[in-house]
């Protein structure tokens, strides 16, 4: 992997009785969520738009009764 935006380079092969780096590759950083498409973030969005709307009607049934 060639040095891009985004990439850092780092250790990939260590040599622990030498205490030094053998191989090192430019890799992209990590991520605390995977990538996400629009079709999901879409999908995730729905659901939770549902259940926010259900708790809503489900309070308004319950002030009416």
């Amino acid at each position: 992997m060639e040095q891009g935006a985004g990439t850092y380079l780092t250790c990939v092969q260590f040599d622990a009785a030498s205490n030094t780096c053998t191989q090192t590759a430019w890799m992209p950083p990590p991520t605390l969520l995977p990538p996400l498409s629009v079709a999901d973030a879409e999908l995730l969005g729905g659901a939770i738009f549902t259940g926010l709307v259900l708790i809503w009607a489900s309070k308004l049934v319950e002030r009416a009764v």
